[in-house]
């Protein structure tokens, strides 16, 4: 397996596969690197390419006519995005922006068409995948529609906790946080608000943050805030 390959091996569509294939798809790949800062994807682009991100993070996220940015997720390493344009041939549903110095690897419409018809493995993780979006499409929904503010901020720290591993103690610690302003454009709110309630999540020992590092130190109690409700 090549090297190209072996950076496909750790995507999470495509870690089924075996070696012959994944050389096959390296080398159909457009492999690209974009700097810090700099769009990958455009709202609205018409394009239809898939992006396997290979190195760094990446955010998708919105902007209203009025210039208020809304961010949908962040993508780490192995994650891929465009699957929406490539599958229905619509413009593209949001922006993507590299967090990080990052590399993608860039297959064509047809050729991922052409993947997923003909590996079963790489097609029922492309669903499971779409799936949890919708899942947590559909809490972020219901979180918008019955929870205060506070609680909103509550619920969005428990998500960015799951994605992190448990440490001594159940501390989870998230690094390279989201700054105030970003939390705040995840949830429709002001950056104050989110300061405040930081600021007294802090004070009652829930939390610990720093620039660097927000440590969640309990968890289980921050999950019982929100349903309190």
């Amino acid at each position: 397996m090549n090297a190209r390959a072996v950076k496909l091996k750790k995507a999470y569509l495509f870690s089924d596969l075996d070696d012959v294939v994944l050389d096959r798809i390296a080398d159909l790949c457009d492999w690209r690197r974009y700097q810090k800062g700099r769009q990958i994807v455009g709202e609205q682009d018409m394009t239809n390419v898939v992006y396997v991100l290979t190195a760094g993070k990446v955010r998708a996220k919105r902007f209203s006519t009025s210039g208020k940015e809304v961010s949908y997720r962040d993508l780490d390493e192995g994650a891929t995005f465009g699957e929406y344009s490539a599958i229905d041939a619509r413009p593209r549903s949001a922006t993507v922006v590299a967090l990080t110095d990052c590399e993608t690897a860039v297959l064509g419409q047809a050729e991922f068409l052409t993947l997923i018809q003909e590996h079963p493995a790489v097609a029922m993780r492309f669903i499971r995948e779409l799936v949890q979006q919708v899942r947590s499409l559909s809490d972020r929904v219901f979180e918008f529609s019955t929870l205060a503010v506070n609680n909103r901020i509550h619920a969005e720290l428990v998500r960015m906790a799951g994605d992190v591993p448990e440490e001594a103690g159940g501390v989870r610690r998230i690094k390279s946080p989201p700054t105030h302003l970003e939390i705040a454009n995840r949830i429709s709110t002001h950056r104050e608000a989110v300061s405040r309630e930081l600021a007294y999540l802090e004070a009652e020992g829930l939390i610990k943050k720093s620039r660097q590092v927000l440590e969640i130190l309990d968890l289980e109690r921050l999950r019982a805030m929100i349903s309190n409700i």
